[in-house]
């Protein structure tokens, strides 16, 4: 094979890679719901709010569109009703969703123990697929102290997640076909070639 035909083999290949659709960041909706249970304590470390509850992941499941997740959060209290703030992760086993939230939580009117809670989630960052994501995403859900400790949770969750640009299914193709050409090419480079010079 020529040199010619080589570098040419070799620029269609480089070509295939090129022509590859470009990544884009997708805008994913994200629904979902989940439970979880909380321990509440008096915490210094909340001051000007006097109580901080924390879920951890074993403590809770949930599912949404884009898969299982466990939830946890790190969160100051004004108690049952009042302001709530704190700091949030989601795992889709391996693929970690996190940031900061913040709302209130109202007592349910005829229902002692039963608290409906509205809050904002917005997405600082993540792992996996989530790797430099942003978004935010709101939980429309309830706290239930009734029968005592721990707290128990139910959280409803809607909203939009930036992903990172992923490649399509047909980007890997043709990167993939690129690749092939371009080895298909340099293998062939190491068979003989006779030069003449004139």
């Amino acid at each position: 094979m020529s040199k010619r035909r080589i570098l040419v083999s070799a620029a269609i290949g480089f070509g295939a890679i090129g022509v590859a659709a470009p990544l884009q960041a997708a805008e994913l909706i994200f629904i979902g719901s989940a439970n979880a249970t909380a321990t509440v304590s008096a915490s210094a470390a909340c001051t000007p709010l006097p109580f901080r509850g924390i879920v951890m992941p074993q403590n809770s499941s949930g599912t949404s569109n884009l898969g299982s997740f466990t939830y946890s959060h790190d969160a100051c209290t004004q108690g049952a009703t009042g302001p709530v703030t704190g700091t949030f992760a989601l795992d889709f086993g391996g693929s970690l969703l996190n940031g900061a939230f913040d709302g209130l939580s109202v007592a349910r009117a005829g229902v002692a123990g039963l608290f409906d809670q509205q809050f904002t989630y917005n997405i600082a960052g993540g792992t996996g697929i989530f790797d430099g994501a942003s978004g935010s995403f709101v939980n429309i859900g309830t706290v239930d102290v009734r029968g005592g400790p721990p707290s128990r949770l139910a959280l409803n969750f809607n909203g939009l997640i930036n992903a990172p640009a992923v490649p399509e299914p047909a980007s890997w193709a043709m990167m993939l076909i690129g690749f092939g050409i371009s080895g298909a090419a340099m293998r062939r480079r190491g068979q003989k070639v006779a030069v003449t010079y004139a």
